[in-house]
């Protein structure tokens, strides 16, 4: 994780939805993050307010999303026992946390009841849910951060307040969530019922960390997705004469290993159409005397089965060639993988599905990367599951050696 993670409004919606999955109930699970309403799905519909309630600007922003974490990190030179009265006076005040030795948040809290009262907050979207602003959901819901710690009676007041500006409308919010940092008020404005969850200092910085997570994988697998899009782009740009010359002089350079001279067993691949082309490697393989492994789509796994020539070959899962009969149990010496695309230091990036590298986490052998040279980048994003090539060799002559 990194030590300063990065502050963006969403960050409040994805802790707003790990918040209510785990305190509320499962129903939200299915809750994604889109323009207006904040979350949604087919039937509901959740609101998020916070940032109108800050101060333009990072810092605050930051110290309120420690807040949020209760992250209490203390200052070395304390003693135990002034660290604490600290938290205790912290924890009596109703807001903020331990930084450094200090109990912040007061400056959010002012900034709040001072710059825009919770109460105007709540009429404003109330009147937008009304007047059809947010669309027609079978259910409303609004969810507010709020710094001001407000008291069971203050909770009490407002769900009757709500109830009555939007009596006899037909779209209406059903629930109000008021997250005040260490708890968690579920209002049902239609029974006018209020719940208190309690948040512990654990449960919100297993929320604060999720949450972050999320955006980190959320903007991983975009950026994944990119580079597919410039690859497939770049392959569209040639024609299938070029590429089927490539192809031949990419094998070439296979065949000219040492690692493929002196493999007796060797897993390769059927080709898609866009793709190195296999065929030849294939059969000079097999005549050489070694034994092709082709793999097989089985369920979410990749089974490795023999080539017994292509009389044998059925198409399966994405309209692949792959080997019909048992699965092989026996070793392979050496692995040809393809490829969306790869790095200088041997990252692969695949399809998406994950099949190799659930093959390769219990499957040991030397693996070269096979590709196109316009698929090898500078660098990949790259995840923990992600498995590294030993080598990538393209139809280039100076395809990067590895280190």
């Amino acid at each position: 994780m990194n030590e300063h993670p990065k502050y963006d409004t969403c960050f409040f919606e994805r802790y707003a939805r790990e918040t209510l999955i785990d305190l509320v109930g499962t129903r939200y699970a299915g809750l994604v993050n889109l323009d207006r309403p904040d979350l949604q799905d087919h039937a509901l519909s959740i609101g998020i307010e916070v940032t109108r309630a800050m101060r333009e600007g990072k810092r605050p922003a930051e110290n309120m999303i420690n807040n949020v974490a209760g992250e209490q990190v203390v200052s070395p030179g304390l003693n135990q026992e002034r660290t604490n009265k600290i938290m205790d006076e912290d924890k009596n005040a109703g807001y903020g946390f331990v930084l450094n030795g200090q109990a912040i948040g007061k400056a959010e809290k002012i900034y709040w009841q001072n710059a825009l009262p919770l109460q105007n907050i709540i009429h404003n979207k109330v009147e937008k849910v009304i007047d059809g602003f947010y669309g027609h959901f079978k259910e409303f819901g609004l969810y507010i951060f709020s710094l001001e710690h407000l008291q069971q009676s203050d909770i009490v007041e407002t769900v009757d307040w709500i109830v009555d500006l939007q009596k006899g409308k037909e779209l209406h919010y059903d629930y109000l969530y008021i997250s005040q940092c260490d708890e968690l008020w579920e209002c049902n404005l239609n029974l006018r019922e209020a719940t208190r969850h309690a948040i512990s200092v654990e449960k919100r910085k297993f929320y604060y960390h999720k949450a972050l997570v999320m955006e980190e994988d959320r903007l991983l697998k975009e950026k994944k997705k990119s580079i597919r899009r410039l690859i497939r782009s770049r392959k569209h740009g040639y024609m299938e004469s070029q590429l089927v010359d490539w192809s031949k002089d990419a094998c070439h350079q296979i065949e000219r290993t040492q690692k493929w001279k002196e493999a007796r067993s060797v897993l390769l691949y059927s080709n898609l159409p866009d793709e190195i082309q296999t065929k030849q490697l294939i059969e000079h393989a097999i005549s050489s005397g070694k034994t092709v492994v082709l793999p097989a789509v089985v369920g979410d796994d990749l089974e490795l089965r023999l080539y017994k020539g292509e009389e044998s070959l059925q198409t399966g899962a994405f309209h692949i060639l792959e080997p019909n009969g048992n699965a092989y149990f026996g070793g392979i010496d050496l692995a040809i993988v393809p490829g969306m695309a790869f790095d200088k230091k041997g990252h692969r990036l695949g399809r998406g599905k994950g099949f190799y590298d659930r093959l390769f986490c219990h499957l040991n052998c030397y693996k070269i990367g096979l590709c196109f040279h316009f698929q090898i980048l500078e660098s990949l994003p790259v995840e923990e599951h992600d498995i590294c090539m030993d080598c990538v060799i393209s139809n280039a002559l100076n395809t990067p050696q590895l280190p």
